[in-house]
């Protein structure tokens, strides 16, 4: 279970068994983590301190040392958890795709070693066990001791939206005799992902994102990671259809994603920075945008190779009127997203994006690859009006938006509450008629608006608030499953639009 308590974690000093999970992901504010790491036979003592992490809401592994960086837009996906044994300091793996045809592909990785390495060797094998293309070895520099290596990969199976195909890579780290001094296996995808006037393209086809956000709750245990519950999750997403979510607010759990590599659901991976303010003294501000770089940066080096990542959402919501209240704030907030989208874009290998309420974009949005709105007509404001007005309301927005900043629009949240088992035969505030009602109007202009590419909505199950009067018994209403992950109508609703 993750825990999410603001503390120092120094776990003891364990070798679990070869290729176990560290059993906790730690979720804080500023903790430090000593081994468990993976062993390598015979067991060696690793010393001293190995990851150091400053960040709310990143769940980290404390085996992976360091995240693979991949070489140009096209690139497909390596995902990787580095293993430490004697010799063998850091393995970075860089992967690109050539040609950008499904007849063939390269692997191309960059390895950094230790002492005592004197080559690496890199391996591709598919599902059954056969070997993907000829192995490659690559000689340490003696000067940056890093290894470059290749596998070309001919007539690669590619991972898919809901057809995912995920390859074992295979590192080994070899002295100067070519005997193993390392290794380390991880499953991983081969796609592409780019932008185009329309949306987002999945090796090189047009994919339209349907789906959730989520949070991570359950009751008894409130917010935390349960195995049981993702895998229910994720069930839910199947059963209603949707390829796709988006980690709001806080990036998830590996295991999360580990379960979106193997059913092939895109994701936008979100930074933990929500309502950025601009209203507050000038060292306040700096150092609220020196927490929000620093959570970025580490989002983008724990998930910069997962298949499943198909884009980065620097942050949701900045900035309303009494967040940017002067001109001279308003400046300030568009620099500093600017400032977080040039870091997520230096990535180099993803959509970049960030959620925002449609009144409140920013000049910034102009710098991301696609607009992400968080729309709640009907239910936060213009509460009462026709559903029929709803949608014209809607539609004239989005068509203004996209003339404004000729970007793709994807509905990032939209929903209302909802008390399970309240019916009206109009549909009202509050009902399971309404609920899917309203959703049915953002499937329709999906399906209408050529440059709408996708709608999430909010939220995949209810989910506890504090109290307060919009929030019946503590909980957010707007999930179209139950707490317990029992769906309302609106589920079954978009199960028939989502599953035709």
């Amino acid at each position: 279970m993750r825990l999410t308590r603001c503390c120092e974690h120094a776990a003891p000093y364990r070798l679990p068994a070869p290729h176990a999970r560290v059993p906790t992901a730690v979720n804080t504010l500023h903790h430090t983590v000593f081994p468990p790491l993976t062993p390598v036979y015979p067991p060696r003592r690793l010393e001293g301190l190995i990851s150091r992490h400053i960040s709310p809401y990143l769940p980290i592994s404390p085996r992976r040392l360091e995240g693979l960086t991949a070489g140009a837009a096209s690139a497909a996906s390596v995902v990787m958890r580095c293993r430490c044994g004697t010799g063998v300091s850091r393995v970075r793996a860089s992967l690109w795709t050539h040609a950008g045809a499904a007849s063939a592909a390269s692997v191309v990785m960059r390895c950094r070693c230790g002492t005592g390495v004197s080559r690496v060797r890199a391996s591709l094998w598919t599902q059954g066990g056969v070997e993907a293309g000829e192995a490659s070895d690559g000689t340490v520099d003696a000067e940056t001791a890093e290894a470059r290596c290749a596998v070309r990969v001919l007539r690669p199976t590619l991972w898919a939206a809901g057809a995912a195909y995920l390859y074992r890579l295979r590192l080994e780290a070899l002295d100067a005799d070519g005997a193993p001094i390392d290794s380390y296996e991880q499953r991983l995808g081969l796609r592409t992902v780019e932008a185009s006037d329309d949306g987002l393209l999945l090796n090189g086809e047009p994919v339209a994102m349907r789906g959730f956000g989520r949070h991570e709750d359950f009751p008894l245990v409130g917010r935390a990671e349960v195995g049981a519950v993702l895998v229910r999750d994720h069930a839910c997403l199947r059963w209603v259809g949707a390829n796709s979510y988006r980690t709001a607010h806080y990036p998830y759990s590996e295991l999360d994603l580990d379960l979106a590599d193997e059913h092939g659901l895109l994701v936008v991976s979100e930074s933990p920075c929500v309502g950025l303010s601009f209203a507050d003294a000038p060292a306040i501000v700096q150092q609220r945008q020196a927490q929000a770089t620093r959570a970025l940066a580490e989002l983008l080096a724990r998930d910069c190779c997962r298949t499943c990542v198909v884009a980065w959402s620097v942050c949701n919501e900045p900035g309303g009127p009494q967040s940017v209240p002067t001109a001279e704030a308003k400046r300030q907030q568009t620099e500093a997203l600017l400032e977080l989208v040039a870091l997520a874009r230096a990535e180099g290998t993803r959509l970049v994006t960030f959620a925002n309420i449609p009144e409140h974009c920013d000049e910034a949005n102009r710098a991301c690859d696609f607009l992400s709105l968080n729309e709640y007509v009907g239910w936060y404001y213009d509460v009462g009006k026709p559903l029929a007005e709803i949608g014209r309301q809607l539609e004239a927005k989005f068509v203004a938006l996209h003339a404004d900043f000729r970007k793709p629009i994807m509905v990032s949240e939209c929903g209302a509450d909802t008390l399970p088992g309240c019916h009206m035969m109009a549909p009202g505030l509050w009902s399971e008629e309404f609920q899917a009602g309203l959703l049915e109007v953002y499937t329709e202009l999906e399906r209408k608006l050529p440059f709408v590419f996708g709608v999430h909505v909010w939220n995949l199950a209810d989910f506890r608030t504090p109290q307060m009067h919009l929030r019946a018994a503590g909980l957010n209403h707007k999930g179209v499953f139950t707490r317990l992950r029992e769906p309302k109508l609106a589920a079954h609703m978009l199960r028939r639009a989502w599953r035709p």
